[in-house]
């Protein structure tokens, strides 16, 4: 039965795809089935429209709802899911009746009967039914179930009839009427469903039928399926095109209930979807990670669209890795990994193999399933270590670190291009024993950056006071210094991450310890308006060592602080959440580590909490909390079964709602870049 919601979402929405016609300008003339690397994916209500959007050929105009679901399709869907759960609540006939008040307008009234096998009927009614989804529904709907097997809680046969029924969100206004007709077998190996229906688009005017639409499902062992074949056949009806003929073999197969397989061919292809009137489809897999889709609208040689996707844009496609990159023999450390405008990823550290020049900065670009595509070095005779990496808006990159000759360190910031090859860099020689930990483009084309510098004596005002203040530098687009601030009091000061603030100005994390008399450290979090003049600074701490690594900004205005904390028992990691003005919303603690000068992250989990990587004696752990900081779960990684040493300096929310960590691990004789990409759940 899950996939009997599957099924409802999916028809519907070739019903109100607009679907073009055939026509075309090529002689292929029959689909090729999609054969070659299988890959998960997973499907659900926010990506469905996209992707049959895609299959069927609506490409050139894709609706956007609020759910981004067909609406009919969510009614039905969630209609029925009700039915069955009122035919489960009874064990006798029973009439079953009352009314739904919706959330935002209106009513949804039911009324029927359930026997006592299971099967009966319910008649819905809707009147400017809206429940708070932006869908609002007029109409009726009679659900009857006409088999259901008590056993094993599942409706093998039932009809839905739409009698009709009115949908509108703020794009959309369809009115549909006909039948829809459900088969599912004992444990769910296979199901069917048929379509029959007339519908028209109250914007437009234009109608369109369904005609014995199947939508057919066939799976190798019950309840459990771990593969599955789907089909979808009959004809689509449409005003301005005339009839299409569907005959489609999906490049969906589910892997398990609630998710699925995408099959993308590493040869073959490609998919060609035509009809009877002027509009042909071309679907060319390119990769792993992307497609072409190309339209044709006219009848002639020339498709007049051709956009490529990502698969992870229109079936959330969750490719999930791990890696190792460098020389087995040589240390290749990496401290910053990120996701690109194109699918890949880019990571920065340092490494000695090239050993003519000591250490060197080292990048690495993987594609999207974690393939090498390529390896950088960076840097001259001294050592060179690259601390961050920020991809840049013309698809180019930004590295930030610093360079150290045995006797004095500087900053370091280098310009490249999409392609790896520098375009400029900057060496901070005028500051003596200066590091750069992170760097971010900025809203006006430049970068603001920041790590500390050698503080200035109070006395004479010249360098050689021997602590360190936090350092803020601002860089136009070509580099050149904008502004630069220090920050701290007479201990040591270091800024180990910064970002840009919503509306202006800039937020620092780091490390203070000119607030505790014996210099202990603290957390140091400090507020700069847009020319680097200090807004506010508060520190966390109190007799014990605490770090701040990262931070990041969330939708209200806040700030989520990573780091980590001393205890009398050892080091814990440490989420702060503060406001605008800097005051504490909440503080947690969690976990274990014997690394505290190691540093760690935090990124937005995309349901309003949180996840952080950091390390412990040999793994890398991950960890997620809700929004309030209460950790949900908690994820370790190793390379080696042989307890590797691993760590995390990094992690990232890539674009299919996964994670990318950056780090590094210790297989060999030698230190390599170790990069682990996850789902949602932090599972590979």
């Amino acid at each position: 039965m899950r996939r009997f919601m599957t099924a409802c979402v999916t028809a519907f929405v070739f019903a109100l795809a607009g679907c073009g016609g055939g026509g075309g300008g090529s002689d292929e003339t029959s689909p090729a089935l999609y054969k070659g690397l299988v890959t998960q994916a997973i499907l659900t209500s926010a990506n469905s429209m996209p992707f049959f959007n895609m299959v069927l050929g609506n490409s050139l105009t894709l609706p956007e709802t609020g759910t981004g679901a067909s609406p009919v399709a969510m009614a039905v869907s969630s209609l029925r899911m009700r039915s069955a759960k009122l035919s489960l609540a009874v064990p006798q006939a029973t009439p079953v009746s009352g009314t739904i008040q919706g959330t935002v307008s209106g009513t949804m009234t039911y009324s029927g009967t359930i026997e006592d096998n299971g099967t009966g009927t319910i008649t819905f009614g809707f009147a400017n039914f809206n429940d708070g989804d932006g869908i609002t529904y007029d109409g009726k709907l009679i659900f009857q179930i006409l088999s259901f097997d008590i056993i094993n809680l599942e409706i093998t046969h039932a009809t839905m009839s739409l009698e009709p029924l009115t949908i509108q969100t703020p794009t959309e206004h369809a009115t549909v009427a006909g039948t829809v007709e459900l088969f599912s077998n004992l444990g769910d190996v296979s199901s069917t469903v048929i379509f029959g229906a007339d519908g028209r688009n109250e914007h437009t005017g234009e109608t369109f039928r369904l005609e014995n639409m199947a939508y057919e499902t066939s799976c190798d062992a019950p309840y459990t399926p771990t593969y599955c074949t789907e089909r979808v056949s009959g004809r689509v009806y449409l005003e301005a095109e005339g009839y299409v003929d569907v005959s489609v073999q999906s490049p969906l197969q589910f892997h398990h209930p609630g998710e699925f397989n995408v099959e993308i061919p590493d040869a073959g292809g490609p998919v060609l979807l035509t009809g009877a009137a002027q509009t042909s489809e071309r679907i060319t897999p390119l990769s792993i990670s992307q497609v072409r889709v190309e339209v044709d609208i006219d009848a002639d040689p020339e498709y007049e669209l051709s956009t490529v996707y990502r698969w992870a844009d229109l079936v959330g496609l969750v490719l999930t890795w791990e890696n190792i990159y460098g020389t087995a023999t040589n240390f290749d450390v990496a401290l910053s990994a990120k996701e690109t405008s194109d699918g890949s990823y880019v990571a920065a550290g340092w490494s000695n193999t090239n050993t003519a020049n000591g250490l060197d900065m080292m990048l690495v670009k993987t594609d999207a399933t974690g393939g090498l595509l390529w390896t950088k070095y960076l840097g001259d005779t001294r050592d060179d270590y690259a601390q961050s990496v920020r991809e840049t808006a013309d698809g180019g990159f930004v590295v930030a670190g610093y360079t150290d000759n045995s006797v004095s360190a500087y900053s370091a910031v280098y310009r490249l291009d999409a392609g790896g090859n520098t375009v400029w860099n900057r060496i901070f020689t005028n500051d003596l024993n200066s590091r750069a930990y992170s760097i971010e483009p900025t809203a006006d084309g430049g970068f603001i950056l920041t790590g500390y510098i050698e503080s200035l004596s109070p006395a004479t005002d010249v360098v050689g006071f021997g602590m360190e203040d936090l350092y803020l530098v601002k860089l136009d687009s070509s580099g050149n210094v904008s502004w630069e601030k220090r920050f701290g009091g007479t201990a040591t000061d270091i800024g180990y991450s910064v970002i840009e603030v919503e509306g202006g100005g800039f937020v620092v994390a780091g490390t203070t310890g000119s607030f505790d008399p014996s210099q202990t450290p603290d957390l140091y979090l400090i507020r700069a308006d847009a020319d680097g003049n200090l807004l506010w600074e508060k520190h966390f701490g109190d007799t014990l060592t605490q770090h701040g690594y990262d931070l990041l900004e969330d939708a209200d205005g806040n700030f989520v602080v990573s780091g980590v904390s001393a205890t009398l028992s050892g080091y814990v990691y440490s989420l702060h959440k503060v406001d605008a003005t800097g005051s504490t919303v909440w503080s947690t603690t969690f976990g274990g580590t014997t690394m505290p000068t190691t540093p760690n992250s935090v990124a937005a989990a995309g349901d309003g909490g949180y996840v952080l990587a950091g390390s412990d004696s040999f793994d890398v752990q991950l960890f997620k909390t809700d929004a309030s900081g209460n950790l949900v779960w908690q994820k370790t990684f190793n390379w080696s079964t042989f307890l590797t040493m691993c760590t995390a300096s990094s992690v990232e929310r890539t674009s299919d709602g996964g994670y990318i960590l950056g780090g590094s691990a210790w297989p060999n004789t030698g230190k390599d870049f170790y990069l682990i990409k996850t789902d949602k759940n932090g599972n590979l």
